[in-house]
């Protein structure tokens, strides 16, 4: 080896600690924060979120709320600074932004959040509420053919199809009829979408409302969801909920949920209930239907778990009727 390799790979080995010293110190500048206190008040940014357990752990256990990672942490910033260059290019233009994350209620619901802002066009006094969304290109590419912010509620994923909820609520609180859904994303003109109240919508969301408010009275919590696996795995509470995958192996039509109805029914008939037992869980020689299973069938849950029998491994299912959802300690 040369004395020049010797010095590229001294010169490369120093230039590399440099760069893991910055991203190490930047991540310190990016600490993880403790929940925020949401016992009292929902949030509007996720009303439309598609689990009722997820909007009661968010009151009743928001201090056991998973904090964002890192990643997260880095996403928000982001957004925050392309929100500022966001209005400083809408005011640039003769537009002024108020009411810049100020908070709004709707008490009658125990609702709550932070506007984006509120838009005054020149020479008008007219205000419309607007919210900012920061997203990939490819996102952003097939977004930004969509007429209005109306229309988001049609995408697939959550994350987009709850904005227009998010917006109708910030209509509601300030008793105004219409704003904009403002996407951006690198290198491109930000799109702007016209949305309206929606009132559909907000019956839909204010229902769910109504059912969470009376949950965190109660001190209740409601079924899970059906299991997701974009939504699930990636929830703040997956550590409290711990749901339960859909195995797609078992074709529940073909067995038939009157069975599991039936087997629920005569767990105190023990004639009748090894019957079904032997039919719908069996034994390792002779193995059931769902014999070594982790899914959830409607209102039953099927798990199965492993345990050493004089050093031999013995699998263990149960098949349980899902009342409510499991719940969280304190």
């Amino acid at each position: 080896m040369t004395n020049l390799d010797i010095e590229e790979r001294q010169l490369f080995q120093e230039l590399n600690e440099i760069a893991i010293e910055i991203e190490g110190k930047l991540d310190a500048e990016h600490p993880a924060r403790d929940p925020s206190n949401h016992e009292h008040s929902n949030w509007c940014s996720e009303i439309h979120h598609p689990c009722e357990l997820f909007l009661v752990y968010a009151r009743r256990n928001w201090q056991q709320r998973d904090p964002m990672d890192i990643k997260g942490r880095y996403r928000v910033e982001d957004g925050s600074r392309w929100e500022t260059i966001v209005r400083h290019d809408l005011e640039k233009i003769g537009f002024e932004v108020i009411l810049n994350q100020k908070p709004v209620t709707w008490p009658k619901f125990q609702l709550s959040g932070k506007i984006d802002g509120n838009l005054v066009p020149p020479g008008s006094r007219k205000q419309y509420p607007f919210e900012i969304k920061l997203m990939g290109a490819n996102l952003y590419g097939r977004i930004r053919k969509m007429r209005t912010g109306n229309e988001l509620t049609k995408h697939p994923s959550y994350w987009i199809n709850k904005i227009p909820s998010q917006l109708n609520s910030y209509f509601f609180c300030q008793s105004l009829p219409g704003g904009f859904v403002v996407i951006k994303t690198q290198g491109e003109r930000m799109k702007i979408l016209p949305t309206i109240m929606d009132y559909d919508l907000a019956e839909h969301d204010i229902g769910r409302l109504e059912r969470v408010n009376d949950h965190v009275t109660k001190k209740t919590y409601p079924k899970r969801m059906k299991y997701d696996k974009n939504i699930c795995p990636i929830c703040d509470f997956h550590h409290i909920c711990q749901p339960v995958p859909v195995a797609d192996a078992v074709d529940a039509s073909k067995i038939g949920i009157e069975i599991l109805e039936k087997y629920w029914e005569t767990r105190h008939s023990k004639k009748e209930h090894e019957h079904l037992k032997a039919q719908l869980i069996g034994t390792k020689s002779e193995p059931g239907a769902f014999y070594g299973k982790n899914l959830i069938i409607d209102d039953f849950e099927i798990t199965s778990t492993t345990i050493f029998t004089k050093g031999e491994p013995q699998i263990r299912t149960k098949i349980e009727k899902m009342v409510e959802a499991p719940t969280p300690w304190d």
